[in-house]
């Protein structure tokens, strides 16, 4: 698991630096758009007999593109409150308690903001391959909805890289595909018992798929 995110890490900062290397000034493009977001999250430990590890949600962002390489982009990122019935097997544990027979029902969701350093590597008239090295912040939502007991946790900061195409279909109006690599392991979740681990999560890895519109 480090070595491909210690991969994703490389690739992501070699195109970012090939971009920037060559930076030539030109009118500056500010951006606005949209995506719907694919993302994969396990949790840690035996939280992963409860949690989900698929998440759908998007993201709604602006940005500037200030030199040919080089823009910033703000946004919003959210998922939609995924849910996951399980029952434990006889004789099964959760955290060294007794569960066996039991079902749960858990539901799950994220939201926060990021911000994104972006790298463009021109490929054509019409095409960049991009690279984007980023901070955000999270907060995961998270209820035991068979007890109706609510874990959320606070916002925490994450590290995101990512690597992505983008396509001018005219000289307003893009696509692009994205596919990110999010430092969720530093999220906590609330405590309600010490035997149990507020950290919950791995770090997870997306694919984001929009559109934006340049102005």
């Amino acid at each position: 698991m480090k070595y491909i995110k210690n991969s994703w890490l490389i690739i992501t900062l070699t195109l970012f630096t090939l971009g920037t290397t060559t930076s030539v000034a030109i009118e500056a493009v500010s951006f606005v758009g949209a995506d719907v977001e694919w993302t994969n999250l396990r949790a840690k430990n035996d939280w992963n007999k409860v949690l989900p590890s698929t998440y759908y949600g998007g993201n709604f962002y602006v940005g500037r593109r200030f030199l040919e390489n080089l823009g910033l982009e703000f946004g919003y990122t959210f998922t939609g409150t995924q849910t996951k019935t399980h029952t434990f097997p006889a004789g099964d544990t959760f955290f060294g308690s007794p569960v066996g027979g039991t079902t749960v029902k858990y539901q799950v969701g994220f939201n926060g903001w990021h911000l994104d350093l972006l790298g463009y590597l021109p490929i054509g008239n019409c095409s960049d391959v991009m690279a984007s090295v980023g901070f955000g912040s999270l907060k995961p939502r998270l209820k035991n909805a068979t007890s109706n007991l609510k874990l959320d946790g606070l916002h925490k900061g994450v590290m995101r890289v990512g690597i992505g195409i983008q396509y001018m279909a005219t000289d307003f109006v893009g696509v692009r595909v994205f596919i990110r690599s999010i430092r969720t392991s530093t999220l906590r979740i609330a405590s309600y018992n010490p035997n149990v681990p507020i950290k919950a999560f791995h770090d997870a890895y997306s694919v984001a798929l929009g559109f934006f519109f340049n102005f």
